[in-house]
This record gives structure tokens, C-alpha cells and sequence, in this order.
């Protein structure tokens, strides 16, 4: 008899705030150490945390938690894609599994970030549905399978963001694998994947979506500030109040 495989993904507050925190930065901030001080750029980091595995009546549950996220600064970053140093990894894996040897490696997180247009905006992300993995996403682990596995990478996150013209409040698990919610005049989409690997004579990957991720601090978020609405064309600052 077959054995039915779930696999969870549960991203705690901490590493939720890391989460929004480098990819509203990365998007919304002007780089000051580019020539054109772009925005709207792509972010890369490291996903930490811990595994655990339930077995019983033919089911085995897979639980990875994400605990802590790391970013990778040394990234060379764009508007249409992020391009990660394996020297980062290897340096942060070294130093964590030594010193917070609680925390694992599960794997990464990337952005994808589009500016509102006049002929563009959130509801063509949703309907191209652009807040998947590319194509060159899936080819960045499955070309890589060998490398991936012996670092035991199994969680892939992407993380998609668009300004929108009004502020709304929003949180929804449109899917059991997507979550999507507003901060303000911005709309994140969290997608999440898990790896799967296979060995013959050589090892293969595949990243697979039919999983549940889930976010507890994300059902009781409100929003307490008027930060990210529009006023003037420019960003109002928030205010607790």
C-alpha cells in the first residue's frame, strides 16, 4: 500500500516580519549603492528552522518551521532577477549549525517584484498568476540536484509584491500552498514549494506545490498605522495612535 505523503510548511512571526521586512525593502527603498538608486528589485535569502516527521496509518506528515531568516546581502540584485552567492551559504550554514545547531537549513526564499502600470496591476499578477516559481526558478534547483541534496535543501519560497493605487485590508489563503494579504498600498502574495529527490544513477529534484503552508500571526495581524497609503504621491509615514 502506497504512503500518502503531507508536507507542511509554517512560517512563525519572526521570521514572517524578516520576510516582509527584506522584500519591502528591496522593492520600495532606493539602493543608494546603484547608479540609477533603483527600486523595485529582487531579493534573495536562507530559510531556517526546524523538521519534524509524524508517521501513522499510512501517512506520513512532513512539518518544516521556519524560524529564522537570513539575507543574503552579497546577492547581486535586479528588477528581473536575484543571483545568490554560494560563498554566503556555506559561510552561514557553517556558523549557525555550529553556534545554533537548533536551527536547520530548509532552504531559501526569493521576490518577485512588479510596479503598478497604468495597464498593469495586482489582478494581472493573479490572473498570469505571476506569484508562481519561473521557469529559471525551477531550473535554479532542479539543474542543481546533486548540490541541493547534500545540503538537504526542501523548502522554496517565493514572495510577490505589487503597489496598488488605494489601501485595502486583505488576508486570505487562496490555496493551501498561497497565502496573500496587504500592508497598506501593498499587496504580497507567499507561495510555498517543497523538493523532492530521487535516486538512480544520478539524483534528480522536483519541486512540488501540493502542500500546506501556513502562518498563524497572519490571521490576527491588523493594521494599526496609515503606513504605505498614498497621499500626495508619496508614501504617508506611519503613526501608532
Amino acid at each position: 500500500m502506497d504512503i500518502e505523503k503531507n508536507v507542511f510548511i509554517i512560517i512563525k512571526e519572526a521570521a514572517l516580519m524578516q520576510l516582509i521586512l527584506s522584500t519591502l525593502e528591496a522593492f520600495a527603498v532606493r539602493h543608494l549603492e546603484k547608479r540609477t538608486h533603483n527600486k523595485y528589485l529582487e531579493t534573495y535569502g536562507l530559510l531556517w528552522g526546524s523538521f519534524t516527521k509524524i508517521s501513522g496509518n499510512n501517512t506520513q506528515n512532513f512539518i518544516y518551521t521556519i524560524s529564522h531568516i537570513t539575507i543574503d546581502t552579497s546577492a547581486k540584485k535586479s528588477k528581473n532577477y536575484v543571483e545568490p552567492n554560494d560563498e554566503a551559504l556555506i559561510l552561514k550554514k557553517d556558523i549557525i549549525t555550529s553556534y545554533w545547531p537548533y536551527y536547520k537549513f530548509l532552504g531559501d526564499f526569493h521576490t518577485h517584484p512588479y510596479k503598478r502600470k497604468k495597464d498593469f496591476d495586482y489582478q494581472d499578477v493573479e490572473r498570469e498568476r505571476l506569484f508562481e516559481f519561473s521557469k529559471e526558478d525551477f531550473d535554479f534547483v532542479e539543474n542543481s540536484a546533486e548540490y541541493w541534496y547534500e545540503l538537504n535543501y526542501r523548502v522554496g519560497i517565493v514572495v510577490t509584491i505589487i503597489d496598488m493605487e488605494r489601501a485595502t485590508k486583505k488576508v486570505e489563503q487562496i490555496k493551501d500552498n498561497l497565502l496573500v494579504f496587504n500592508l497598506g498600498n501593498y499587496r504580497i502574495w507567499i507561495k510555498g514549494y517543497w523538493v523532492s529527490y530521487k535516486k538512480h544513477n544520478k539524483i534528480k529534484a522536483r519541486l512540488i506545490d501540493d502542500i500546506y503552508i501556513s502562518c498563524p500571526h497572519l490571521t490576527g495581524m491588523h493594521e494599526f498605522t496609515q503606513f504605505g497609503r498614498f497621499r500626495y504621491g508619496r508614501h504617508e509615514e506611519g503613526e501608532i495612535g
